[in-house]
Formats: C-alpha cells, structure tokens, sequence
C-alpha cells in the first residue's frame, strides 16, 4: 500500500520508480521498517496506565529546562542540494530557446498588435511580478490564442482524436497575416491561471517527468519545480540557476 501510495505521489517514470524501490528493498528497508515503530506505540507499551495517572502531571516541569535541544540531522534526511539527475544548463537552454521558436511561430503577428494594447501589457507586467519569465509567459499566450482558433476551426463535440489534430497543426504552422483575428476579451485572469497548470506541466513532461494522479496536485508540481533542485530550469523567476 505505502509503495503504491508513494507512486501515485511521485512524478518519476513507473520504471525509474520501481528501481528506487527494488533498491530500497535490496539495502534493508523491510528491515527498517519493521523495527522503528511509533513513539506513541513504544510509549504505550513501556509505560502502563496506572504509571502514566499516578503522577501530578500539572506539577511536573522539564528535566532540565535551560537545556537547548539541538537536533542533529542524518544525511540521508538532508534536503538535496545537487542538481537532480539529467540536468544540464546546455540542455535547459536548449529547451528554452525551442520554446520562444515554437510558441513566437504560430502568433508573430497577433502579438505584435496585442502588445499595443496597455490591458493585454499590464496582464503581462502582473505575470511578471509573479516571478513568471518571458519564455513562460510567451507560452502561455501562445497556447490561449491556438486553443481560441481551434474552438473556432471545430465544435467541442469534435472527436477529441480530430480536436488534438487540429490544435497540433496551428501550433507548428507559421502564422499569416489573414489568421483568424484574436480578442482581446480572451486574455482573462482565469485563461492564464488554467494556462499556468498546462504549462507546468508541459515542462514536467518536457524532463521526463510523469503525473500519475488522476486530479494533479499542481501546486505541489510548482514548489517542486521552483524549489527542489531538480533537473528543471522552471519559467518561476525564484528558481534560478
């Protein structure tokens, strides 16, 4: 149960999971495991109930009160300063660089004019303030103008295998000058936060991540990127290399 519980938490491939795992279990881990038990276990078994309500436990102070409790942490509980494992600076900026060519590709035009506007540039200065970079932003804007020509080249009720043909074909296409014309009423504070999630992941999957929960933990996916030193240069400006 816990090794399944652990999966569904884990953003590793089912492949690089189940090693870590065999691994775990090759070094002792069972043996671990079944020796540490909980302190309100061992509590409960070396001290009886008539020994624990005897005292007058309001009267009772600590043994030594001046005493600082400093607590030593072992290394393999220490917080992973290293970069994680595929991680390169050559390679995260090779990714970003693909990344303004992709997403600069199928709106060259539209962007030139949206940017002319102060609401749609003021929407921009507040994802900057965020901690969003340039690139990431970039993305996002991309994928709200081809997911609203989509909606506008096919129905919803498209077969979903029609609709990812479509969105796939105006992302890679170049853009032209007589494009469906985007407004600006689409560029909501609720379009970017969806956006946000997409992108997120789109740039887990980009390292060779892998989402197994049904509902994903997008908050989660965001610290992980922007805090741990994993193998990700994340679009959040508070995780720099």
């Amino acid at each position: 149960m816990t090794v399944t519980i652990l999966g569904i938490c884990s953003v590793l491939t089912k492949e690089n999971y189940m090693g870590k795992i065999d691994q775990a279990f090759s070094e002792g881990l069972m043996n671990k495991a079944f020796i540490v038990r909980p302190y309100a276990e061992l509590f409960a078994e070396f001290l009886s109930l008539n020994d624990f309500t005897t005292p007058d436990r309001d009267n009772l102070v600590p043994l030594l009160p001046s005493l600082k409790y400093e607590d030593n942490e072992h290394e393999q509980l220490e917080w992973i300063q290293s970069d994680g494992i595929g991680y390169s600076k050559e390679r995260a900026e090779e990714f970003i660089k693909n990344r303004y060519k992709n997403a600069l590709k199928p709106i060259k035009f539209t962007l030139t004019r949206l940017l002319e506007d102060e609401g749609f540039r003021d929407s921009i200065s507040s994802l900057r303030n965020e901690g969003y970079l340039d690139w990431c932003i970039l993305l996002m804007v991309s994928n709200i103008i081809i997911d609203y020509r989509a909606n506008q080249l096919i129905p919803n009720t498209a077969p979903l295998a029609k609709q990812v043909e479509i969105t796939k074909k105006l992302m890679f296409k170049e853009e032209s000058e007589n494009e469906i014309e985007v407004p600006l009423s689409i560029f909501t504070k609720e379009r970017f936060n969806i956006q946000k999630k997409i992108t997120i992941a789109a740039i887990a999957k980009t390292w060779g991540l892998e989402i197994h929960q049904k509902t994903p933990d997008f908050v989660a996916l965001e610290k992980l990127l922007n805090v741990i030193p994993f193998p990700i240069h994340i679009c959040n400006n508070r995780r720099t290399r």
